[in-house]
Order: C-alpha cells, then sequence, then structure tokens
C-alpha cells in the first residue's frame, strides 16, 4: 500500500477531496441555461498517479525485505522477505505492463509522495535497528505499512480508479496485501513465544 509499496512504505497515505457534486448553471450564447462541468478537484488522481503510488510502494517493500534478506537469521522472517521480494516485484511489473497497455506512466502525486516517505522511515529505521530487535520491528512495521496500504486502496485508490484493467490490478493487489498481513502477524506471533 509497500503492492505494492510497498506497496506501505506501503504505506500508502494522503488527503483526497472528493469532487462536489452538481453542476452549475452557466448561460449559453442564446441565454439557455445549460449545466456546466464542474471543475475538476485539484486533488482527484488520474489512473497515471494511481498506478504511481503501487508503483513506488512495491519499490519500497523489496528494499525493506532485501535489508531483512541482509540482517534476519529467523527462517520464518527469511521466507517472509523472499514472499516480498517476489511478490512486490511481480506486483511492480503487473502493474507497469498495465500501464504500458494504457499508453501511461506511473506519475508521481501527494500520494506516491507520502508512500515514498513512508517507505525511506521504514527502511532507515531497519537499518539502525539492533540484532536482537530487528526481526519484530521488521515484521511490525510490515504490519503497520501493509495496515495503511489496505486503507489506501479501498479509501482512495480503487474507488477512483477509472479503467477495468486499473481497478483490477488494485483489487488483486488487495489480495495480496492482506495475505501478506495475515503472515506477518502470524510470523511475528511465533516470534514473540
Amino acid at each position: 500500500m509497500t503492492l505494492l509499496r510497498k506497496f506501505s512504505g506501503c504505506a500508502i497515505v494522503g488527503a483526497l477531496a472528493v469532487t462536489t457534486a452538481g453542476a452549475a448553471l452557466a448561460g449559453d450564447s442564446t441565454g439557455k441555461k445549460t449545466p456546466a462541468a464542474a471543475p475538476a478537484n485539484k486533488t482527484d488522481l488520474t489512473d497515471a498517479q494511481i498506478l504511481g503510488v503501487p508503483d513506488v510502494a512495491n519499490t519500497d517493500e523489496v528494499d525493506q525485505a532485501n535489508v531483512a534478506l541482509s540482517r534476519t537469521h529467523s527462517d520464518k522472517v527469511k521466507s517472509f522477505a523472499e514472499m516480498m521480494v517476489r511478490d512486490h516485484t511481480a506486483a511492480k511489473n503487473q502493474g507497469l505492463s498495465i500501464a504500458k497497455q494504457l499508453g501511461l506512466s506511473p506519475a508521481t502525486s501527494a500520494k506516491s509522495a507520502d508512500v515514498q516517505k513512508q517507505g525511506a522511515d521504514a527502511l532507515k529505521t531497519l537499518h539502525e535497528a539492533n540484532a536482537d530487535d530487528f526481526d519484530k520491528k521488521y515484521l511490525k512495521t510490515q504490519i503497520r505499512l501493509h495496515e495503511d496500504t489496505l486503507k489506501l486502496l479501498d479509501g482512495d485508490l480503487i474507488p477512483k480508479a477509472s479503467t477495468p484493467q486499473v481497478k483490477g490490478l488494485l483489487n488483486d493487489m488487495r489480495l495480496h496485501v492482506q495475505h501478506h498481513l495475515a503472515v506477518a502477524h502470524s510470523d511475528l506471533d511465533t516470534l514473540s513465544k
């Protein structure tokens, strides 16, 4: 959300305003009142910007997982990090493929900038974590980022996607984010015993 990037660095955040409903009436050259198009809200995301959010999140998730792979001594955490690399690389590639089909390039937005900052903060935390706390810190970070990503997907990205391809991609990513979250919780519970 990090999709995923990370979808979290997922995690994916920022406020989007909803375009106001209703159209203003304007006079045409004959004096008749006709509906005028409502002005677009500057915070609405285009599909290119929507695709930019999981693109950043996925990159962040892979970066964080690579740190985990280099630092963990836990088979559970290693397995989780390998899944993060595999799934988020695939999600990033799928997003780029859909963008190409639609003639788009993932674009930046305030949302993707927020996700990128979260990812950078998470990466810094992981680099600074001491060896004794690393595994728990990594899993707790993944839980937070994936929870944030689910909120972002449900509240902003999926509802605002305008093409079936982008909506389908985001819904598929959502399933993976839910799965990653469940595995992270389970692995953290195991480490805490």
